[in-house]
């Protein structure tokens, strides 16, 4: 089980020096911390310091276009490369802030070049390890439309991160 900073520090309070002397040897302290800090990341001028990181930043921020983040437990999950797929498809469409799309099968089967029937066999898969949840949507003239997609980024078996 991986434990982030604010986990393992998570209660520890730093006591307030007690004499002039303490506060002294809290400087050097945090002065000798600083300077091994700095000591470190000059060894390593590839990862981020306060001085490169607006440039590191710059060169992330390529034009690459539209791009999904996939779970890495749906990875593991044992489900077809090509439900995956179409999880990242349905990510693409999804709005950010909600993570639901409505996008046709049609327009699914056309995007990943293969069957609406496909498609279905690949929403059961998703559901069946709940990576999404399906809601029909309904129009009292023209009856069914698209789906309603809701994509549900949370491990449902709650491994630890």
């Amino acid at each position: 089980m991986k434990t982030n900073w604010r986990q393992a520090h998570e209660g520890q309070k730093r006591a307030a020096p007690r004499s002039e002397e303490e506060a002294q040897q809290l400087r050097l302290s945090t002065q000798a911390t600083i300077a091994e800090t700095r000591k470190r990341y000059a060894e390593r001028p590839d990862e981020p310091t306060p001085e490169n990181y607006e440039e590191l930043a710059r060169e992330a921020n390529s034009d690459v276009g539209t791009f999904a983040m996939v779970p890495e437990w749906l990875l593991e999950s044992g489900v077809s490369t090509g439900a995956v797929t179409l999880f990242a498809i349905l990510a693409c469409y999804a709005n950010s802030k909600t993570k639901i799309c409505w996008p046709s099968r049609t327009l699914l089967a056309s995007r990943l070049k293969v069957s609406p029937n496909t498609i279905d066999r690949w929403k059961a898969d998703l559901v069946a390890v709940k990576a999404i949840s399906i809601r029909q949507q309904n129009t009292p003239t023209t009856g069914q439309t698209s789906n309603k997609y809701y994509l549900l980024y949370r491990d449902p078996l709650h491994r630890s991160e």
